[in-house]
């Protein structure tokens, strides 16, 4: 019986990315009343306990992350106005990689909460950690980067290969802004070219760069007003 709950809780991507929410439904459906059978009080007490604490780092777990149109995004902030078509603010899409050190993930997350920009760059990988057949390295991977103290960072976290796809990145760090797209479909990826109905305008910095280099390479680049705005207020240049 504890194979098949480690086998659910570790959430095998045998099957395509949109059962993945179905799968927690049933394994928390099929634990919800669990009353173990043929064995001491003690002992049943002990199991349903064990069983309650997976039933809550499950849903902890399913609680981080929706899956739409094969993106995963995690909780926290994200672009603002994505569904909307980003027709008036420009949008960031920060492309980042497990292989990229802990300290730039955090030393970029702290920047965009310090700089109040939550809703207007989201963290992008390009898969989960070590492959999607296990789901939990991933989310361990960004719990880590996260947590910080004893509270939890409200950034965006997405994993989206259209968006590395899109924009033919190879190399991460890089820092893509984009003004102007209109979706098809808000509910998939903006980085699927058949999805996009008005495809914006796009610049790229790459580099293992601080983010107020990155948004002053931008400005010049794009010479739009927006990142110039925040080049002037963010970066130390």
């Amino acid at each position: 019986m504890w194979a098949v709950i480690l086998l659910v809780v570790s959430l095998s991507w045998a099957v395509s990315w949109e059962d993945v929410q179905k799968k927690y439904e049933e394994f928390l459906e099929k634990f919800r009343n669990y009353k173990p059978p043929g064995l001491s009080e003690d002992r049943k007490k002990k199991l349903e306990e064990d069983v309650k604490k997976l039933q809550e780092n499950a849903q902890k777990s399913k609680g981080m992350f929706e899956v739409q149109g094969g993106q995963i995004k995690f909780k926290g902030g994200g672009v603002e106005g994505t569904s909307a078509g980003l027709s008036s603010k420009a949008a960031f899409y920060l492309l980042m990689s497990s292989s990229v050190p802990k300290s730039i993930w955090k030393g970029y997350a702290d920047f965009v909460e310090r700089a109040k920009l939550e809703n207007r760059v989201v963290f992008v990988l390009r898969g989960c950690v070590g492959g999607c057949t296990y789901i939990r390295p991933t989310l361990e991977f960004l719990q880590d980067i996260l947590k910080d103290g004893d509270r939890e960072r409200n950034i965006g976290l997405w994993i989206d290969p259209f968006i590395f796809r899109r924009f033919g990145v190879k190399e991460v760090p890089c820092l893509v802004m984009v003004k102007g797209d209109q979706l098809v479909d808000v509910e998939l990826s903006p980085g699927r070219l058949d999805n996009l109905k008005v495809r914006g305008k796009e610049w790229i910095s790459c580099g293992d760069w601080s983010l107020g280099w990155h948004f002053k390479v931008l400005c010049e680049k794009s010479k739009e007003e927006d990142v110039c705005a925040l080049a002037r207020k963010y970066s130390p240049y």
